[in-house]
């Protein structure tokens, strides 16, 4: 009988793969659908936004709504109440983060989740 104790571990092969984004080759230690090298990875992480959403209260009609965090909302999305004054109370925070990126090339934008 085989057990994993027994095994040894060996190191993964280095594959050589080209970036999704610039058409680079460069090679990478494990297997992703869609690669992209460190470099363009950089420009990505420049290119991010944080987002934080959060649950609001209106305080006209008391019902929760979500929202970005400091988004400049005057009109409660559900009664059209005014909520510059008085603003609607935080309820809670979305503990998932996301972050919006921009690829630098296409200048298309993706939102991911953040760990």
């Amino acid at each position: 009988m085989l057990f994993f104790d027994d095994v040894e571990e060996t190191p993964m092969e280095e594959v050589l793969t080209s970036c999704s984004r610039c058409g680079e080759e460069f090679y990478e230690d494990h297997y992703e659908i869609e690669s992209v090298c460190s470099e363009c990875e950089q420009k990505e992480e420049k290119a991010a936004m944080k987002i934080e959403i959060y649950l609001m209260l209106c305080p006209h009609c008391n019902n929760e709504f979500h929202e970005l965090r400091n988004a400049e909302r005057d009109n409660c999305p559900i009664c059209n109440a005014n909520i510059t004054d008085p603003q609607p109370t935080e309820l809670a925070f979305d503990d998932k983060s996301y972050k919006v990126v921009i690829d630098p090339g296409t200048g298309v934008p993706r939102i991911e989740e953040r760990n």
